[in-house]
This record gives C-alpha cells, structure tokens and sequence, in this order.
C-alpha cells in the first residue's frame, strides 16, 4: 500500500496538486453548459428519447439501484420477461459504472435525477483524465487542458450523450492508455496494476471499452518493443506476378460489372458468379499492397527481451480479469450456454463511420445539426448517434496550422494511434458520402480475431481516434512557437474550440409518467403489466413488437413487464413464449399477423393459467397501434374490466370480475381485487 501511495504522490506532486484540481472544477463548470438546460431539470427530462437507447440506460440504472437495495445480484433481473423466472444482464448493453455511480443518490433525489446527476460527473470525468494523459504527455498545462476539453466534449461523446450513455462514459480509456505509457517508460510493476485497474473501469463503463483498451495497450506495447527496419530494394517477381495475377482479372470484373451489372460465367466445369465489386476490389487491394511490399520492403524486428516484458500486460489483464471476475463468470456461462459467439461472413458486418465524418463540422452543434443530421439519418435512423465521429474543423485547421508554420510537433506514436483506431472505425469497407467504395480496411480482418470480433459496432472505434487527435493537438500546441503572446494564442484556440464543440442548448427529452399510468403506479400488489402491442426483443432479432418506452415507464410504475428487451436474448426465453399458447397468438397478431381459428382457442383457453402464472395485474392497450384482431382477442381471452381510458390508451383489470377468485395477480385485499358489481361502471365493453 505504501508503494501504491508513493507512485500516486509522484504523479500528482504537491505542487500539480493545485492545477489539477483547477482543472478538475474548469471541466465541471464547462460541463454544466455542455448539457444545458439539464442542470435545470434534472428530476423531469434526459438528455435522449425515452422511447430509444436513453430510455434503456434509464431502466438499467433502476434496476442496479433496486437489486442493491433488496441485496441481489445486478446481473440478473425479474422486473421484465415475467414468463420466465430471471433474465440475465451479463451481456446486456449497459454501463454498470454509470449506475453504481447513480445508486447511492436514488433514495435522496429520485431515479431520473440521480441518473442525470451520475452523468454529469461521468462527463466532467472524461476530460479530466484526458486531460492527464495529456499532462503526462507533455508538461504542459494550458495544451493539456485544451487537450482534455476537446476529447470530453467531443462531438463522438456529445452524441453518445443522446442515446448511448455507456459509450460517453469514456475516462477509462485515457487512463489505459495514460498507466500503459508511463509503465512502458521505465514505470514499475504497480503502473500496470493501475493499467489493470483502468481496464476494469473500461469494462464496467462498456465491455466494448474493454477490449478497446485492451487493443489500445497491445498497440502501445508494440510501439515501443517492435520496429520496421528498411531492407535493400531488390527484384520481387515473385509477388510482383502475384500483384500482377490478382489486379489483371479484378481489373477485368470491374469493368465487366460497371459495362454489363456482372453475372456468372464458367471457368472450366466451374459456374463463376460476379455481381457486385467486394471480391474485385478486394483482389485489388491485395495487390497494391503486394506491390509497397516489393517496392518498399521492410524487416520487422523485436526488441531484444520484449518478449519478457509480455508478463507486465499479462499481470495488467489479471488484475481486470480479478476485478471482473463476477461479470466474466456469468457472460462467460451464457456464451457457453448459447453455443458460443455468431459468426460473422466477411461481406456482411455492420459498417463502420463515414470516411467525411471525420472532417465535417461538430454534428451536434445547434448551427450545423440541421444540415448534417437528415444528411445522415436518410438511411438509418440511428445513423447520427452511431455516426457522429468529427474530429471539428476547428481541431484539424489549429493541428495542421501549427505543425506546417509553426514548428509543432506530432510525436509518430500518436499519428500511428491516431491513425489506426480512424482506419478500424471506418469498418470492414470504406464509405465516402454514404456509398461504399468496397476497399477493405484493416476491421475486415481485424473482426475475425476471437474477443475482438465481438465489437459489433465498428464505428464506436472511432473515440480512440478523437482521443489521438486530442493528444495530437496537446503535443502541438506544447511545442509550437506561438510568439510572445502564447497565452492570448492559446486562449483564442480554446475559444475557438469551445464554441465548435459546446453548443447549448441541448436537446432534452420529457421523463414523466403518463398519467394514465398513475394508477398502475399507486397499485402496491407485485404484479406484471401486459402492453399491447407485445413483443420480447434484442439488438438483432424481435418477436412481436415491443417499445422501449415501455421499460422506461417501469422506472415510474415498478411492475414487472410480460415482455421486454435486451441486447442479448437467450434462445431458451424465445422458446418460452413461443410454447405458451397465448403469448404466442399475441406476439403474432402484435406483429400484425393472421392467427388461425385453432390458434385462437387455445390463446382463450391458455388465458387464465397465464395470468394467474405470470400474475398479470394490468393489460394497457395502445388502440392506434393494437389491431381490431388483437384487441378482440384481448377481450374473448380475459374479460378485463377498464379502470383507465384517455385516447388512445385504456388501461385494463385481467379478468375483472373474477378477480376476488385469484384470476388476476392482484393480492386478497386489493381494491382492484376486491372489485364488487356497484363499482362497475367503467366495465370494459367498449373496445
């Protein structure tokens, strides 16, 4: 402990003490205007639709907060997919970070504020520790700072602020990157303790994060023990015939393709078939790369005793793996359970960022957002979350000043970085404009090594590459020769940067209860609510059709959920609802399908043993999205008795007048149970 005490001294000194935490309060200040108007309404509204991914990273915080209180484990949950006993969250797509982080605050200020709460400190984290990797870096505290600032509230984090929280909680990643580079510089063991500890935060942040960093310390790691020494030029015919052998008939598809739209052909007894440039241009870039080979050949050589060096990265990955250990157990029990990872064919991962992302002014600026936004949203609706990756004009014109009339400098570690995490988030094929040029990137290969192939996203990459670009400038900026009056230069830059890259007001989105919801709310019975439409959903496949909106309302109302979504759905819960007989008839017709008369009486005759197994509580139907068939269905199956009606929405009671009898989940003394013919006014015959 006293070692780990010293090493901490020695890299925050008595005398940095003072500046950081300067520093620390700039950042926080800063970040109060990165989210504006949130500070304002911390306890009604959130930074992203309720109804998408925001609304999701809202459910996870409360289901963290209630496990912890009732003292279970918070990979598991019960609160949704009531027909099955647990569901797992090991794979889910969460930042365990985030919600521990807004646990302890629920009790005092309430879910949806400790939630924002939790992400304004995230937010303040992420340029801080960037902002101290930039200080190691270079010694200098103004570069440094700009240098934080511009990682933290960079367009690829300000994005991810509207849907993807896990991803904007970032610092783990700098810190990585920060313990790596002072153990590769003559730091002790206990760096990479730190480094470990760093790749533990990473994974709790996001497990995407954990196997960036992961990549980000073996990328430092050969860096600093591996080189390319120039050999001779000499005569290749060999992979010059082989360079020859590949763009010659590649050549000749390609224009075949752009003359005739391709087709198949026969090569001896074998049928050929060519109808698009993957493999051409693939053929192609094999080439040209055969071709810089020959022409410029080099000799990778190792280090002498680097390969002794590898136990430090090894005690790095232990100390996370030791730290996870909980989480790793049960995501590893699960893959194994699912039969492993799905593999992934060479032409069809998701794509990667837009090659012009990168240059484009900040997305997300209120001045460029609606130029830019349906620009990239034309295809995919979730196109500008996942899409933003600007580096801002204001960066790239400032670097690229400096270091051409200057004198700045650009250490090649950081252009090696730098360049390397850009090229992985452009994906397995480059796109420019939205049109995919076919040419293969180093993720086409890259996604096929075990651990790394489970990034589905390529694109999410491309903050390492923010973070290099943000290192670039520290290093530019801490070196060039900006006159006598550095400071004023320096405070136009960081000017200059702040008004690109922070630009309130932010969007916000409502995070209240409908009010027809609140008498679901009032219930004290442990019930679950069946919404129609129905579905059970994950991050690749849906069966029925769910909301999102409807996780998030159990933020308010705390009723387990019939359906539910989450990133990973097991194949045994599918089969589940598949094998009930009216779960199944009410995933189809929410899918808008036909049900066959047959179908239908066992729906109505599997009814009351769904409910009493499930103990559903509540049925809300949702008329303009519910079909007539569904709702009739609803109608034969449970005889419910509507308690809530407001356009289009009525909220029901699952058997109403057979409640006192246990055919509803509602407890003996409940009022909804207790129901009597006197209080049946608003009996449910109008559907």
């Amino acid at each position: 402990m006293a070692r780990l005490q010293r090493l901490v001294f020695k890299m925050m000194s008595r005398r940095d003490l003072g500046p950081h935490v300067l520093a620390f309060l700039g950042y926080s200040l800063l970040v109060l205007v990165f989210v504006w108007p949130l500070p304002s309404s911390l306890a009604d509204r959130i930074t992203g639709d309720s109804a998408g991914d925001a609304g999701a990273y809202v459910w996870n915080a409360y289901i963290f907060s209630r496990n912890i209180a009732a003292g279970v484990s918070v990979l598991h949950t019960d609160r949704i997919l009531a027909l099955v006993s647990e569901a797992s969250l090991a794979l889910h797509n969460n930042s365990l970070l985030l919600s521990a982080l807004a646990a302890p605050l629920s009790p005092t200020f309430g879910f949806i504020a400790s939630f924002n709460m939790a992400l304004i400190e995230i937010l303040i984290l992420n340029p801080f520790c960037a902002y101290l990797l930039a200080w190691h870096e270079t010694r200098s505290r103004g570069a440094a700072w700009l240098a934080g600032g511009l990682f933290g509230f960079s367009p690829f984090i300000s994005a991810r602020v509207e849907g993807h929280m896990s991803l904007a909680t970032a610092f783990g990643l700098p810190l990585v990157v920060l313990f790596t580079r002072r153990a590769l510089g003559a730091g002790s063991p206990l760096d990479w303790v730190l480094a470990g500890g760093a790749l533990a935060v990473c994974a709790a942040s996001d497990p995407y994060y954990l196997i960036f960093g992961m990549i980000a310390m073996a990328l430092a790691w050969l860096f600093e023990y591996v080189t390319l020494e120039p050999l001779p030029r000499a005569q290749s015919p060999i992979l010059l015939v082989a360079a020859g052998a590949l763009a010659i008939p590649a050549g000749l598809a390609l224009l075949w393709i752009a003359v005739t739209g391709g087709g198949e052909f026969s090569l001896a007894s074998t049928r050929v078939g060519v109808h698009d440039p993957h493999a051409p241009v693939l053929a192609s870039t094999i080439a040209a790369i055969l071709l810089l080979v020959a022409r410029r050949p080099q000799r990778i050589l190792l280090k002498a005793g680097a390969l002794k060096t590898l136990r430090y990265p090894a005690l790095a990955g232990l100390v996370a793996a030791g730290l996870l250990f909980p989480w790793l157990r049960t995501a590893a029990a699960q893959v194994l359970e699912r039969g492993g990872m799905a593999t992934t064919l060479w032409r069809s991962s998701p794509d990667g960022v837009d090659l012009l992302s990168f240059f484009m002014p900040n997305p997300t600026h209120p001045l460029f957002r609606g130029i830019v936004e349906p620009w990239m949203t034309r295809q995919r609706a979730d196109a500008f979350v996942e899409g933003v990756a600007s580096f801002t004009v204001v960066a790239i014109l400032v670097l690229a000043l400096l270091i051409a009339h200057r004198h700045g400098s650009a250490p090649k570690f950081w252009l090696v970085f730098t360049g390397f995490f850009a090229a992985l988030a452009l994906g397995p094929f480059v796109l420019i404009g939205g049109e995919s040029t076919y040419v293969p990137g180093p993720w086409a290969i890259l996604r096929f090594v075990p651990g790394i192939g489970m990034v589905r996203s390529p694109g999410r990459f491309a903050v390492l590459a923010a973070l290099g670009v943000a290192l670039l400038l520290a290093h530019a900026l801490a070196t060039a020769n900006l006159g006598r009056r550095r400071g004023v230069a320096m405070a136009g830059i960081g000017l200059l940067l702040g008004f690109e890259t922070i630009g309130p007001p932010r969007r916000l989105f409502p995070a209240v209860l409908p009010h027809r919801f609140q008498v679901v709310a009032e219930d004290r019975c442990d019930v679950a609510i069946l919404r129609l439409p129905t579905g059970i959903k994950d991050g690749t496949r849906q069966r029925g059709r769910f909301s999102s909106e409807t996780q998030f309302r159990q933020v308010f109302h705390g009723k387990r959920l019939v359906g539910g979504y989450l990133s990973r759905l097991s194949d045994e819960t599918l089969e589940a609802y598949e094998e009930n007989p009216t779960l199944r008839a009410l995933l189809d017709l929410s899918e808008g399908k036909a049900i066959s008369a047959q179908a239908r009486r066992e729906a109505v005759r599997g009814a009351e043993d769904l409910s009493r197994d499930v103990r559903i509580g509540f049925i809300a139907v949702n008329k303009e999205e519910a079909s007539p068939e569904l709702r009739d269905l609803i109608q034969e199956a449970f005889r419910p008795r509507v308690i809530n009606k407001a356009w289009p929405f009525a909220v029901y009671i699952p058997f109403g007048e057979d409640c006192a009898r246990g055919q509803c989940g509602h407890r003996p003394g409940c009022p909804h149970r207790e129901f009597r013919e006197s209080m049946a006014a608003g009996r449910a015959s109008d559907h």
